[in-house]
């Protein structure tokens, strides 16, 4: 859909995200929490956007990587509860109290410094513990769980959840994830001994969602799949849930030229025309967030027609090839997305310029203007 007064823009889809929500729904139950990870700028969805998106399609909390995205989505109206995957200073404890953030315990040193918080203002955040249970990341070391419950009992800190992080989630063939899979339910089973009750375990993602490989526990992180993409191509393979993408890229054609043949296009002249062609200019290029790989040999829908990427991408303009599409200046250009019945997705893009979509899609510059559709 052309949006007046804008050369590049994002769509953001409303039905997509329901749609994609209920998929994800129908494969764990009721019973199990889907929280939707925005971190990242919801994946370049779009935060502030995509986010009231979410809370009104039915997700049950949401996942940010700091107290600061978390507090600016309280102040754009998220009721939803809020959790902080990365690291929290001991300085944004306040806010987390006060915004009703969740924050991440995952190290001695985090515990002292919300025990010191705790002691000045008589109580603090609620928080989440995290346990490297073999990723070698983020976590307290799972030997350490009977030294992490005594010091707890110790300051009187009551976590209201456990988590962890599966390294190989996305890989259906890998032994790994069992292996993840028991050290975390030996961990609950001593926080259980110990008496810490009503707490909220959580270690999956839309890869263990599909592959039913985690069981879920009390909730599951669900990024890719919210947004409308399969973790890796293995799972596609496996699944029979159909995904919806909810993000789309635009552009417009905003210049149309005849090169003859022999002459060279683009910076660096990386790319001859080796006979009469027609190419259109498009306003976008890898400032907006289209890999500067894919030059010379990506492409974009116009008119439902291929128009395969000429020279060197640059940092606001992309040069397109036409010669047989019928278009003119002001068409629309599908950097992402559907133009009558073919399709750019992002796999497709990822895979050409020799990336994953998380990233390609987290790369795409936050000032573009998002619109829910």
């Amino acid at each position: 859909m052309k949006q007046d007064g804008l050369k590049v823009w994002i769509e953001i889809s409303h039905a997509a995200t329901a749609h994609n929500l209920k998929m994800l729904r129908a494969e764990v139950g009721k019973a199990v929490q889907i929280w939707a990870v925005v971190k990242s700028n919801a994946y370049g969805h779009g935060i502030y956007d995509f986010s009231p998106v979410a809370e009104k399609a039915g997700v049950d909390g949401f996942c940010v990587d700091s107290v600061i995205e978390g507090e600016t989505l309280r102040a754009h109206g998220i009721k939803k509860p809020i959790m902080a995957l990365g690291t929290t200073l001991a300085e944004l404890y306040e806010i987390a109290l006060a915004q009703n953030i969740i924050v991440t315990v995952s190290t001695w040193e985090a515990i002292d410094a919300l025990a010191s918080f705790r002691r000045h203002h008589r109580r603090g955040p609620e928080f989440h513990l995290k346990f490297d249970t073999g990723m070698y990341r983020q976590g307290f070391p799972s030997a350490e769980v009977g030294a992490v419950i005594a010091r707890l009992a110790k300051e009187e800190l009551r976590p209201t959840g456990v988590y962890s992080h599966l390294a190989t989630a996305k890989d259906p063939e890998s032994d790994f994830v069992r292996q993840q899979l028991s050290v975390f339910r030996e961990i609950i089973k001593e926080f259980d001994a110990a008496g810490f009750n009503s707490m909220m375990y959580h270690i999956g993602s839309t890869s263990t969602i599909l592959l039913r490989t985690a069981g879920d526990f009390d909730m599951v992180r669900a990024g890719s799949g919210l947004y409308g993409f399969f973790p890796s191509p293995k799972i596609l393979m496996k699944s029979n849930v159909v995904f919806e993408p909810v993000l789309s890229l635009y552009s417009v054609i905003s210049e149309v030229k005849s090169v003859g043949a022999g002459e060279y296009i683009g910076y660096d002249r990386t790319r001859c025309a080796v006979k009469n062609m027609r190419t259109a200019i498009l306003p976008v290029g890898y400032w907006h967030g289209i890999p500067r790989a894919l030059s010379n040999k990506g492409s974009v829908l116009i008119n439902g027609r291929r128009a395969p990427i000429l020279g060197l991408i640059s940092m606001d303009i992309t040069i397109v090839d036409i010669t047989d599409i019928d278009c003119r200046v002001g068409d629309l250009a599908v950097i992402i997305g559907e133009s009558d019945g073919q399709t750019i997705t992002a796999w497709q893009m990822a895979h050409e310029s020799d990336t994953v979509p998380q990233e390609l899609l987290t790369r795409l510059n936050p000032l573009i203007r998002r619109i829910v559709v």
